[in-house]
């Protein structure tokens, strides 16, 4: 096992950031209207960016945590319902995440509009960030676990909590396993972040590209509830 503390620099990822957030906000920026408010997010990340600071946990785990489909870390267990549909024998490692990107700062709640856009844009962050470790732990697990060249190797999608039937408040259950202190990350019993601009979860590398791992919930075995697959599987056992 191997663990990783990384930092990443705001200019790094304001690229990515500032693709998010048009996004996230709907804005056509050839729209004169979206082209103003706009203007006035950049003038609330401007004052606010001071705050944000992005920090990175990472820890990879031979495969040999994965059992019954289950992943079990230092006595820790962790279930999810997609778990059932991938072969223990075909996974190669884990890797664990926890990323931090604080928040940004805004001067009051009381003007809804700069509060959204600090909202807005900590989340933009948080997602450029995801986008960036996931290519990072893609680029270092294989290097480090797809050991032979016969065998096509594939990374999942992002697991953990709250993502695809895993309990949010499995978070709580990551203490064990992840100093979240250590980047300044505390976790209330509810499994609720602080700052809230932070996730937590994992990857597993395969040595079977013919694995399906969710793409979205539509798609998954997460949600035995009510999602719109498992209520087409319910039809269908019937």
């Amino acid at each position: 096992m191997k663990n990783y503390l990384i930092h990443i620099n705001n200019e790094d990822l304001m690229s990515s950031a500032l693709e998010n957030f048009i996004s996230t906000c709907g804005f056509d920026m050839d729209k004169t209207k979206h082209v103003k408010m706009m203007e006035r997010a950049l003038k609330v990340l401007e004052a606010g960016e001071h705050d944000i600071d992005i920090n990175v946990l990472i820890s990879d785990y031979d495969g040999t945590v994965y059992k019954d489909n289950k992943i079990v870390i230092d006595g820790t267990e962790f279930k999810c319902n997609f778990f059932s549909k991938i072969p223990d024998e075909n996974i190669v490692c884990i890797y664990t995440y926890l990323i931090t990107v604080n928040e940004c700062w805004f001067e009051s709640e009381e003007d809804i509009m700069n509060f959204l856009y600090a909202d807005s844009w900590g989340t933009s962050f948080v997602d450029a960030a995801s986008d960036k470790i996931r290519e990072f732990i893609e680029k270092d697990a294989l290097s480090k676990y797809a050991t032979n060249p016969n065998l096509k190797y594939k990374l999942s999608k992002t697991l953990g909590p709250g993502y695809f039937g895993m309990p949010v408040i499995s978070t709580v259950d990551m203490k064990n396993i992840i100093d979240f202190e250590k980047i300044g990350v505390t976790v209330k019993d509810s499994g609720l972040m602080i700052p809230q601009k932070s996730i937590v979860g994992l990857y597993m590398l395969a040595d079977d590209d013919t694995i399906e791992f969710p793409v979205e919930c539509s798609t998954c075995l997460g949600n035995h509830g009510g999602c719109l697959y498992c209520t087409k599987s319910k039809s269908i056992n019937k």
